[in-house]
C-alpha cells in the first residue's frame, strides 16, 4: 500500500491533469494501517466511534448553555 501511494504521488506531480488530486485521498489510508498494528487500538477505535453520537448531544446542550448565558449577560 505504500508503494502504491508513493508512485501515485509521484505520478501526480509529472501530470499535469485535474483528476490527480483524487489521489490524494488515498493517502489517508495510510494512517489507518496503525489501527490494526497495536494490540487494543481496535476495540478503543470502536469504542469511541459509539460515544461520538453522546459526545454530540452533551455538545448541544453545552451550545446551548452558552447561549442562554449570554443572553443573559448582556
Amino acid at each position: 500500500m505504500d508503494f502504491s501511494v508513493v508512485v501515485l504521488g509521484w505520478a501526480g506531480k509529472f501530470m499535469a491533469g485535474g483528476g490527480v488530486e483524487a489521489i490524494k485521498v488515498i493517502r489517508i489510508l495510510r494512517p489507518l494501517r496503525t489501527i490494526n498494528q497495536i494490540p487494543n487500538m481496535p476495540s478503543l477505535v470502536a469504542t469511541i466511534m459509539t460515544s461520538l453520537p453522546i459526545l454530540l448531544d452533551v455538545t448541544i446542550l453545552f451550545m446551548f448553555a452558552l447561549v442562554m448565558l449570554g443572553t443573559i449577560a448582556t
